[in-house]
């Protein structure tokens, strides 16, 4: 039973599908099914009525069925022959007009069909202009035979039961083609409902690997705010030993003839000093890099301030020398802190190397740390061209600051200064700068001493 039931269907299917191509838009190959499957409903019906006419010698009945059945047949041609849109609209509107005066002449119930093709015709010939017009013609075409057969007498009555199988057969392809619309709906929405939440499946997953990449854009920003930290780092260690040492060298390589033999032990041990203080600079750049500025912690331990600024007096020699500068600088009671002393070293260097280079030919640096009991406070001063207030608020900031050129046209990274702020928090230390422009700037460092 099954297999008898399967076969019919896929014949019907293919008696539906004829004339349909696959290259055809999918409105169109619906629009053909419909008018095939309506004619598979509609043609043995016809059939029987014609054969009905005929045998009760019906015979102006019989030849009007007969005319529908050609009609019918013509049309099933020009789908199987793929004429197109135009004459199957052109068989519908002699079909409809056909029925009309059929209904008319016979009241054999064909305006309900008529009713059937314009409703059809509005479901699958969408709302367009043309379309519109033919259905709304085909409506008042049902109107005008009920107003006509309210007044007129046929010229030959058909059996009443013709009227209402016909009755039946549209409804029951009205409801057929309703229930299939309903059924092409649900299918239609049950696909937006799964696209739209493979939409969302979709996003979510744009979400997250828009996360990842800002995720590996941070740690790249990161890696290359540490590199340029550590560059900076490099730039001010290194730069003050190797310059002191490039300036020993060129005297001694100028005047090695004049030097005795105790001038000459004493300017070796001095090269001595400076090339192992550079190596230990190199030595903790190197374990630096391995970590990163944020991952190194402070050390903290009892240090003299004092001796420290003593160290980076001598390292910065030459450049003070370059530029004639005088340093004030009075040696204070107590300068014993809490911190760590590396870390102590370079932000001192960083800070005295930045009022070297912005002072001018001749000037004069005061550093000063008064005497106190709570808070050992550095304050650095060089009376260069100052810094503009705008400026001032950012040079602390994370944005990257383009450094300024010295009175001498010396460069810089721009790190340094938020190097030390780095450091001296980690230290439990504060810092700040003060500055007025054309006249001097002080930074002001505290760091925590030891009770």
């Amino acid at each position: 039973m099954k297999n008898k039931l399967g076969k019919i269907i896929t014949w019907l299917d293919r008696f539906a599908g004829l004339g349909v191509d696959d290259s055809m838009d999918f409105v169109v190959q619906k629009r053909i099914r419909t008018i095939n499957l309506c004619i598979f409903i509609c043609l043995p019906l016809i059939t029987v009525y014609w054969a009905l006419s005929f045998f009760s010698k019906h015979y102006l009945l019989a030849d009007f069925y007969l005319f529908l059945i050609f009609l019918l047949l013509v049309m099933l041609l020009f789908n199987y022959l793929k004429k197109g849109e135009s004459f199957r609209i052109g068989v519908l509107i002699v079909l409809v007009l056909s029925m009309s005066a059929g209904s008319i002449l016979f009241n054999n119930g064909q305006e309900f069909y008529v009713l059937l093709i314009a409703l059809l015709s509005i479901l699958f010939y969408d709302l367009r202009k043309k379309q519109l017009y033919l259905s709304i013609g085909y409506a008042v075409s049902y109107i005008i035979i009920e107003v006509i057969a309210a007044f007129v007498k046929p010229v030959e009555q058909a059996p009443a039961y013709i009227k209402v199988v016909n009755i039946i057969v549209v409804l029951f392809i009205l409801f057929y083609f309703l229930y299939d619309i309903k059924k092409v709906y649900l299918k239609f929405l049950q696909e937006n409902i799964d696209e739209k939440q493979n939409l969302k499946s979709s996003n979510s997953l744009l979400v997250q690997q828009a996360v990842t990449l800002e995720l590996k854009n941070k740690n790249i920003e990161d890696l290359k705010n540490r590199n340029e930290e550590l560059s900076s780092i490099v730039y001010h260690q290194l730069r003050s030993p190797v310059a002191t040492f490039s300036s020993i060298l060129t005297q001694f390589l100028e005047s090695a003839d004049y030097y005795t033999k105790e001038e000459f032990k004493e300017m070796a041990e001095s090269i001595s000093k400076k090339v192992t203080g550079t190596l230990s600079v190199v030595d903790n750049v190197l374990k630096w890099n391995s970590k990163g500025v944020e991952s190194i912690e402070a050390h903290a331990l009892e240090c003299d301030v004092n001796n420290i600024m003593q160290k980076v007096l001598m390292q910065l020699e030459p450049q003070v020398e370059k530029k004639i500068l005088n340093i004030r600088y009075i040696k204070p009671r107590n300068t014993i802190v809490y911190a760590d002393s590396d870390h102590v070293l370079i932000v001192l260097q960083n800070i005295l190397t930045n009022a070297i280079k912005f002072s001018p030919l001749n000037g004069h640096i005061d550093i000063e740390i008064p005497d106190s009991t709570n808070v050992c406070k550095v304050s650095i001063t060089n009376n260069g061209k100052g810094i503009p207030k705008e400026r001032l608020k950012s040079l602390f900031s994370n944005h990257q600051i383009i450094s300024a050129a010295g009175t001498m046209n010396e460069t810089g990274t721009g790190f340094g200064l938020k190097i030390c702020k780095k450091l001296v928090e980690k230290n439990k230390g504060t810092i700040r700068i003060e500055s007025e422009e054309n006249k001097k700037t002080t930074v002001i460092i505290e760091l925590p001493m030891k009770h």
